[in-house]
């Protein structure tokens, strides 16, 4: 049996046009709009707790220690998310 690996969908992306004033006349220019995931807010927010999460639990070294394990592997994991 092949499995097939699932394509990537991206967002669509819109563009918005815009004039600028040069000393000579007017130039056009598009600028695209990116649209965030509906989850990305929710993403910073736990990253912000983690941030904050970290004076209060790494006060010895052996905590410490475990919290830098359990980040490199996180920091792994969010790598591998994007494929």
């Amino acid at each position: 049996m092949v499995f097939q690996r699932k394509k990537k969908t991206k967002p669509k992306q819109t563009t918005k046009k815009d004039t600028v004033k040069v000393s000579e006349g007017e130039v056009k220019v598009y600028k695209k709009e990116v649209k965030k995931p509906e989850r990305y807010d929710s993403v910073l927010e736990t990253a912000e707790e983690v941030v904050k999460l970290i004076p209060k639990v790494c006060t010895t070294a052996y905590a410490c220690t475990n919290a830098y394990t359990i980040l490199q592997n996180a920091l792994k994991k969010l790598r591998l998310a994007n494929y």
